[in-house]
């Protein structure tokens, strides 16, 4: 199967991103309540080689970061997507695949994500990232996410 070049890729990532994750879905699960809970976009519109990108990340409900957003900056390098972009947390936040001196996310702490496929996307990530803040509060972790 031919590859999509890295361009045509990512202008297919700005579409969806435009258009809202997880728009139009008839009924709520909950894979697209987590879906609706991320977003991303250019960092700026005349961006031409579509490299820095902003991403955020609503709270999970029903804890104690319910409604809250956080923001990351995502860069998605000239080897995009055989390479996974680097992402880093604006807002400051205490995960373990997150490194506290600089808020860049390690993908390789993410199970899921660990083995970087071509075809995963900067939705996937910022949903596993999310899936994560999930998983630590279900279990009891306690984590530390302070919004802008």
């Amino acid at each position: 199967m031919a590859k999509v070049p890295r361009n045509f890729r990512l202008l297919e990532e700005l579409e969806k991103g435009e258009k809202g994750l997880g728009a139009g879905m008839a009924k709520p699960t909950v894979t697209n309540a987590v879906v609706e809970a991320c977003s991303y976009g250019l960092d700026d519109g005349d961006d031409l080689l579509m490299t820095n990108w902003n991403g955020t990340i609503l709270g999970p409900p029903h804890s104690v970061h319910e409604n809250r957003i956080y923001s990351l900056k995502i860069r998605c390098g000239e080897n995009y997507p055989d390479t996974p972009p680097e992402v880093t947390f604006i807002s400051k936040v205490n995960l373990p695949c997150v490194d506290q001196r600089n808020g860049k996310v390690d993908l390789s702490k993410l199970p899921s994500l660990s083995q970087w496929k071509r075809d995963f996307t900067m939705e996937t990530i910022l949903i596993e990232i999310r899936r994560q803040v999930e998983h630590q509060l279900s279990h009891g972790s306690s984590i530390t996410l302070t919004p802008l």
